[in-house]
């Protein structure tokens, strides 16, 4: 829940949540389109990634302060704001694999499948969950 009391990227906890949802629920997605199989954890190396990107999300959300005046951007802004987020950890994902050296057992096409699902995804929870925000306050 938003809190106008707290402060930082705490008082933004329910959207980072949000967001890690999306994260996944797009990674499940991507996988289903691309193998036709829903689970993507069953496999080591899409689970290691699956917890590379959630670490990454969560230190882009952090310290790169994504959230800062969310419930005032409007919609052009937060898809800016949402891109940025896709991009960023779409990319260290591809940046993992190119270090471990996984790409060779992990899907191309997952990746970018799982940031542009990400993408859709995650602006469409951040415009619902702000226009339930703005009912409620």
């Amino acid at each position: 829940m938003h809190h106008k009391e707290k402060t930082g990227w705490v008082k933004h906890l329910d959207f980072i949540i949000i967001d890690i949802i999306c994260l996944q629920l797009a990674y499940m997605a991507a996988f289903f389109v691309r193998h036709g199989v829903a689970n993507p954890y069953n496999n080591i190396g899409y689970r290691s990634v699956a917890l590379i990107l959630t670490l990454t999300q969560i230190i882009v959300i952090v310290f790169f302060n994504n959230f800062k005046n969310v419930l005032r951007r409007g919609i052009y802004k937060e898809f800016v704001a949402t891109v940025k987020q896709a991009v960023a950890i779409t990319l260290f994902g591809v940046f993992y694999l190119f270090l471990m050296k996984d790409g060779g057992v992990f899907s191309r096409m997952t990746m970018i499948l799982t940031g542009a699902f990400y993408l859709v995804i995650s602006y469409l929870f951040r415009l619902v969950w702000k226009k339930i925000l703005r009912k409620r306050y």
